[in-house]
């Protein structure tokens, strides 16, 4: 999987992120955006997936423990997977940063990759504003 920000290979002409709001996002002290961009929609045998990164705004900066370092970080983009047939979701990357809503060329203040062999599987209903980020339903 790959994560489209501040190191798009130079061949490859990477669209610029465009952070929207997510609807019905509702915490205080939060902002959630997508940046409608980075969404992808996929077909393996018969399972649905989507994927994407999400951007949490904190209402003030707050101090995250990454691995062994703590930072002070105004937003976190989150690169998910959802499958869009049960609502299972697994966080593969975070991005911490400074600024409230970072760019391609912005640098991440720290990361952390998420262990494909640990457990991190969340469940989403198929009403929640994520899942329906991720795998709209048209009509």
């Amino acid at each position: 999987m790959m994560c489209n920000i501040a190191g798009a290979a130079e061949d490859t002409q990477a669209l610029p992120i465009e952070w929207k709001p997510i609807v019905g996002f509702d915490y205080a002290g939060l902002k959630a955006f997508v940046d409608i961009n980075d969404r992808e929609r996929n077909q393996i045998d018969e399972d649905d997936y989507g994927q994407g990164s999400i951007l949490i705004v904190l209402e003030e900066p707050g101090n995250v423990k990454v691995g062994q370092e703590t930072v002070t970080a105004k937003s976190v983009m989150k690169y998910m997977v959802v499958d869009c047939s049960n609502g299972m979701t697994s966080w593969t990357l975070d991005l911490y940063f400074d600024v409230e809503m970072p760019t391609r060329h912005s640098k991440p203040l720290a990361g952390y990759k998420y262990n494909p062999s640990v457990k991190n599987v969340l469940h989403f209903r198929k009403t929640s504003f994520i899942y329906l980020t991720f795998c709209p339903s048209y009509i």
